[in-house]
């Protein structure tokens, strides 16, 4: 029986499912392509050269010696590093034009840390760190070098060695992959970066000595009386209450004036002790030492106190002006001390403190340091500045979780600065992203920072922390988290984690949050899986991940390591480290019930690419070849209208586009592949566009041969589908828009299906 069928468009890219299994949409292989739903398949827009910077730009120098000056050089998708050639005296060599002569073999080899920081319209930065401690920063508008900052944070630990030869030398420079530990945020022209090995740390300093509160004593006469004492008809005096202060008494005679009783309790007690006004205090007590007192109204007429006290009320309005920066502990109704605060006297009230002797200042030098942009358009890099505890101890006010462990991720979350380290996830203060400390630990401030542990039997580290919308999702190597405030304001009574799914990720590839998803990757036998999670319109999110990559279990490396979109255009690439001249796409199009394309493929370049970037529709690349040079190309990502004209070279280098047609088989309604019918194809007809130029490659695994046709619109094949395999190819200067395949052949029915 003659059959002819239609397939309408080659839009949903490589599937790697069993032919018969495959939609008829469905490809072998699609590489430096466009799959669109509506025009079918085509030629990928060539790339555009925007700028280079000659490698002789990236040099840093400690000094003049050859062994502190170096160079480098980006080759194939490395950074380089060379050490400058010495001279008789050990200086380094510059050649005529002032250029620094470099050693034949490098020294190190680094994976550098690129970052693009957006200011605006106007200002694009690259920020590139080589893991020495050096950060060059090219403007993005122009791809020319502008600054380099050194900070010894920006270091990183080595990560083996790449060994390197000239034909004569073998040298095994040492390796290291900043991109593992390097993490940058920008806020506003604060550009946070932080190093994942370093682990943080309180100064050693303290703010005054342990037990300090204990080592003043105060006695304060709060009310004297006066009552008549008679001797006689003629004679009589005056007398107050006794007050009893260490186990000596104050006459009831001096009780009518607090002047004399503290006068006459001092002059008893004689040493260290002193008076003010209605005050007795000792300044110079030991930390066991007791302070007991008493009155003749049963301790209503004074007040004393060393240390701490029972309720805040209790103590003076006013004090005198030798006690200023007095501490007193409030002690609470809780014997865990959780409840309990201190207040210190600041010469005209008291106010709340922190207990004395305690590390209250962060390291800083082992926190998040920021490059920030100041007004003349020049970078500075700085330690940032964290507040310090203010309040409280270490029950009531504790360090922060990350503190004495290291950083894994830096992240934004509703005007909170968040910091992720092991198990816990610290927002800071609402609005003052310097500080993570309780501002008060008598109340809980709605605004007050928020550190959370995760509550599971197993251990989970959480790796990476990604806003999305109004949520903040949490992975671990093996468990998704979600932070959540019930739908009321994240404050810290109101924030919980609670686990969300129990995939497992690969832990060297970041989740990006794009568009309304969070796209992640897993390891899988040596391939890897991707998956999606899509938060909905009213803002939730589901338990379980949609899997992308459903079709292609063996297609992406698990050596991808970057993933780039925007949520604007419909295309989210994927870099691999080993394989860098690779990119791996995902195209998609979906309504708001319906995917219309899951579209797989790749784009191969003649250069290593280190750093990619969508804004709008155009695609940035950062990329090097063997001359060491860095370049910054492009490529649009719009689908063009028409095109002719269109010049489809990859700058000056011829580049090939290629289409490996799935086997032809008769569907059912199911889209599914009848396999107990002989197919024997006669001729296949291709609609391309006028404008279009292309080659077609009909092999026939039967008899392993190839038949070429140049762009003839219809083909002979004579052969059983099963053996025929179509290939659509263009490696020259034009381009090709292919829209549908008519194919045409014999259908013989070996049974009827019942």
């Amino acid at each position: 029986m003659l059959v002819n069928h239609e397939i309408k468009g080659l839009f949903n890219g490589v599937s790697q499912q069993a032919e018969a299994l495959k939609y008829e949409s469905q490809v072998d292989e699609m590489i430096n392509c466009m799959p669109d739903v509506t025009r079918g398949v085509l030629r990928r827009n060539p790339l555009e050269a925007i700028n280079f910077i000659d490698y002789k730009k990236f040099v840093t120098s400690y000094g003049d010696d050859c062994y502190l000056t170096r160079g480098y050089k980006f080759e194939d998708g490395y950074m380089n590093v060379y050490m400058s050639q010495c001279d008789d005296n050990g200086k380094a060599v510059y050649d005529s034009d002032g250029n620094l002569v470099l050693t034949s073999l490098p020294i190190a080899s680094v994976k550098p840390f690129i970052y693009y920081y957006n200011r605006d319209n106007i200002e694009k930065y690259y920020m590139i760190f080589n893991g020495m401690g050096d950060v060059f920063i090219i403007d993005a508008k122009t791809f020319t070098l502008k600054q380099q900052l050194h900070s010894p944070y920006f270091s990183v630990p080595e990560d083996g060695t790449r060994t390197f030869t000239d034909g004569t030398y073998t040298v095994h420079a040492s390796y290291k992959e900043v991109t593992k530990y390097l993490k940058a945020l920008t806020i506003g022209d604060y550009t946070f970066i932080v190093n994942k090995s370093v682990t943080t740390k309180m100064k050693d300093i303290t703010d005054g000595n342990i037990d300090d509160e204990k080592r003043v004593g105060v006695y304060w006469v709060k009310r004297t009386t006066s009552v008549v004492k008679k001797i006689d008809n003629n004679n009589y005096y005056y007398k107050g209450y006794t007050y009893t202060l260490n186990g000596v008494t104050s006459s009831e005679e001096n009780g009518v004036d607090a002047t004399k009783v503290v006068e006459d309790l001092a002059n008893q007690l004689g040493g260290d002790y002193q008076t003010d006004t209605t005050f007795i205090y000792n300044k110079n007590m030991q930390p066991d030492d007791t302070w007991e007192w008493t009155d003749g109204a049963g301790g209503t007429m004074s007040q004393g106190f060393k240390g701490s006290i029972s309720a805040v009320t209790m103590l003076p309005a006013n004090m005198p002006t030798d006690l200023k920066d007095i501490v007193v502990k409030i002690e609470g109704a809780y014997k865990d001390n959780i409840d309990d605060y201190y207040v210190k006297w600041n010469g005209y009230t008291w106010v709340e403190t922190v207990k004395p002797g305690l590390q209250n200042e962060i390291d800083a030098s082992t926190m998040p340091h920021t490059i920030v942009r100041q007004s003349d358009g020049t970078f500075i890099v700085n330690e940032y500045t964290w507040d310090k505890r203010a309040v409280g101890d270490l029950d009531s006010n504790p360090n922060p979780s990350f503190i004495n462990n290291e950083i894994s991720d830096i992240f934004f979350y509703r005007n909170r600065l968040g910091i992720v380290s092991k198990d816990s996830v610290v927002l800071s203060e609402l609005s003052n992203y310097g500080n993570f400390f309780a501002t008060t630990v008598k109340d809980i401030p709605d605004t007050d920072p928020i550190d959370l542990s995760i509550a599971t039997t197993d251990v989970n580290y959480i790796k990476y922390a990604v806003p999305i919308n109004k949520i903040l999702l949490l992975f671990s190597e093996n468990r998704q988290f979600i932070l959540s405030s019930e739908g009321q304001t994240l404050t810290p009574t109101t924030a919980v984690l609670d686990i969300l799914s129990s995939y497992s990720i690969n832990p060297d590839i970041e989740p990006k949050a794009i568009g309304n998803q969070v796209i992640f990757a897993s390891d899988n036998s040596g391939y890897s899986n991707v998956y999606s999670y899509i938060v909905t319109n009213q803002g939730g999110l589901s338990n379980d991940a949609i899997e992308l990559s459903i079709q292609i279990p063996s297609y992406l490396p698990n050596t991808i390591s970057e993933i780039e979109g925007n949520g604007v255009n419909p295309n989210i690439f994927f870099t691999d480290k080993e394989n860098n001249t690779n990119l791996y796409i995902f195209t998609y199009k979906q309504t708001q019930d319906k995917l219309l394309q899951s579209a797989w493929h790749k784009w191969v370049f003649n250069k290593s690419i280190m750093n990619v970037v969508i804004e709008n529709n155009t695609l940035y690349m950062i990329m090097s070849d063997i001359d060491g040079n860095l370049y910054l190309n492009k490529i649009s990502l719009k689908i063009p209208p028409t095109i002719e004209g269109i010049d489809y070279k990859d700058i000056d280098t011829e580049f090939t586009s290629e289409i490996r047609v799935s086997e032809w088989f008769i569907r059912n309604s199911e889209q599914v592949g009848n396999t107990r019918v002989r197919l024997q194809v006669r001729t296949a007809k291709f609609n391309f566009t006028e404008d279009s130029k292309w080659k077609i490659d009909v092999y026939n695994k039967l008899y392993d041969t190839h038949k070429y046709y140049y762009n003839d619109e219809k083909i002979t094949v004579s052969g059983n589908a099963k053996d025929i395999r179509l290939r659509i190819l263009n490696n020259g200067n034009s381009g090709f828009v292919l829209s549908t395949i008519n194919l045409e052949g014999f259908l013989t029915q070996r049974g009827r299906t019942i």
